[in-house]
């Protein structure tokens, strides 16, 4: 199996036990990182609340402004991206670890 296909929802060439256990996996690994990232935001917001009032009030005022795409829209790449943005490979591959396909 392609992993680069499945991140991408490609299913095709897959036998139908491969194309669940892959369109599971999918749907663990987004659940996770969406979960993941709303708590790390969370804790930063958190955080530039009681550093920097501030740089807080700037960061909500661009989401007013700006608006903020919700991850559940995202592709799985995307997604990810952000992920090892913010956090690092040694979370993301804990993160996939954790997932029972």
């Amino acid at each position: 199996m392609d992993i680069f296909k499945i991140l991408n929802n490609d299913t095709t060439g897959l036998t139908d036990e491969e194309k669940a256990f892959a369109e599971g996996f999918n749907y663990d690994l987004r659940e996770k990182i969406m979960a993941e990232l709303v708590e790390h935001e969370i804790n930063e917001f958190i955080k530039e609340l009681k550093e920097d009032i501030d740089g807080f009030k700037e960061k909500v005022e661009n989401i007013f402004v700006n608006g903020k795409k919700g991850y559940k829209d995202m592709p799985t790449k995307t997604l990810i991206d952000i992920y090892l943005s913010k956090m690092n490979e040694g979370d993301f591959i804990n993160l996939i670890e954790s997932i029972n396909g």
